[in-house]
Parts: C-alpha cells; structure tokens; sequence
C-alpha cells in the first residue's frame, strides 16, 4: 500500500479526511526510519500549527473578509499557496516560529497578500456559486497552483536553505539513535545475569529459536555473571534475538 506524503494531502479535505492519511505518512516515516521522528520533527509541526491558526487570524480580522466567508477554505489554499511558489531549495524558518511560538513579520505580511489573492481567486472562479464545492475539486488547487505569485523580498531573504534544514534533521536522528542504543545498552546490563539465565532456560525448555541463539543468550548471561558489562555490539546481537523470539515465537519478552 503506498502512503501519501504530507505534502500530497487534499488541500481543502478538512480533518476527517486528511487525519488518516497524515497518520499514514507518520507509520511510513517510522517504519523507513524511526529515529526521524524526533523532537526536531515534533517542532516543525508545531510549527505548522502555528502558521495555521496564525493564517486563521489574519483572515479573520481582514477588512475584506466576508461575514460568513469561506475561511476554512481560504486558510489551507493561502498556506499552500505560499509554500508551492517558495524558491528551489529554500524553507520556511520553522525554527524561528517554533523558537518564538509566533510567525515572523515577513511571513504574516505575504499571508495577508496571499490570502487576499486566494479571496480573490476562488471568489472568481466560483462565479456566484458556492465557493467551497469548487474548492474541494483538485483542479481548483492545480488551476489555483499555476496562477502567477511574487512573493515579497523581505520573506524570501528570511527563507532558510533546505538542505541546511535537512541536515539538522538528520543530525537529530543520529542523536536519537545514539541515545536510543545508549539506553538499550543500560537495560540489557541493569536486567541482569540471572534475567538472562531464566530467559535462555525458558527457550531451553520449550525448544524455541536455534541451538545457535539459545547458547547466545546463556553466553551473555555468563558474561553478566562475572561481572563483565556487554558492548553495544553484544547488546545489539542479544536484542536481534530478543526480537526474533518475539516475531516468530509465542514467547513473549518481559521484565521478570
């Protein structure tokens, strides 16, 4: 089954129906690399939010915006507006607003422009009917999408470089990753040479898993035993058993 990135999600779906494609993307994200979604990325989409309900405000409290206007229509088609026409290689400053918990005063000023222009446009190409069926359609996005947009010279300065962005990223997965084996390490010692023993007996008993990896588990046991501490790659080695036992055995591993 292929999941739909963030980026491909309906523009104007409303939550019902975007909530489980975004939920799709996040399992797709963790099941490529789990170490992606970390704090840096919790940012960014707080972010996001940010933006929204900021973009929210600024309808809201525009001079032509219509009592009972179409703002949850105006709203997704602004943020995607702006973000579809950013330079090649370049990004909102997503740690900035995440720092500041409030969008910049470039990016506030080319939403009120862009927003402006989305008013304009579905208004348009509504032609007096209701302005939320046409916004639903795809095409309105795509038609939508090709229309032509300056975006103003003080937001593109305070744009930021993708690829530094995704660097940063990329940092922070390495940095869980080694935090992660870091702990690993820890619980696989601090459990002990005679939780060790008690699981090799437990696969003894019921003939589970190889020879090969029962007599892994005892090793390590011993090892534990005589005071030794396991390396990571001892550690990595008894855990790919650990999961092999629970992917393709009853046997369930706990904390005894």
């Amino acid at each position: 089954m292929r999941h739909r990135s963030i980026r491909e999600l309906q523009i104007c779906g409303g939550g019902v129906k975007n909530m489980p494609h975004f939920a799709e993307s996040i399992i797709a994200r963790m099941e490529k690399n789990p170490n992606m979604v970390n704090s840096f990325f919790f940012r960014k989409y707080v972010a996001a939010k940010i933006i929204y309900d900021s973009t929210d405000k600024i309808i809201a409290s525009a001079d032509w915006y219509p009592v009972g206007g179409y703002k949850a229509m105006y709203v997704p088609y602004t943020i995607s507006k702006i973000i579809a026409s950013l330079p090649q290689g370049k990004e909102i400053d997503w740690t900035r607003i995440w720092n500041a918990q409030r969008i910049y005063e470039s990016l506030a000023r080319q939403i009120e422009i862009v927003a402006y222009k989305t008013y304009r446009f579905l208004n348009t190409i509504s032609n007096g009917g209701i302005e939320r069926s046409f916004a639903v359609k795809e095409e309105t996005w795509k038609q939508y999408r090709l229309e032509p947009l300056v975006l103003e010279d003080d937001f593109v300065n305070e744009l930021i470089d993708s690829e530094e962005f995704k660097d940063k990223a990329r940092s922070e997965a390495k940095k869980k990753r080694f935090e992660t084996e870091i702990d690993l390490e820890v619980k696989v010692n601090t459990l002990g040479s005679a939780y060790w023993e008690s699981v090799y007996q437990d696969l003894e008993r019921q003939k589970l898993l190889s020879a090969y990896d029962r007599d892994v588990i005892k090793s390590m046991a011993s090892y534990l035993k005589r005071g030794v501490f396991l390396s990571g790659p001892q550690v990595r080695k008894l855990w790919k058993i650990v999961q092999k036992i629970e992917e393709k055995t009853d046997y369930i591993f706990r904390e005894k």
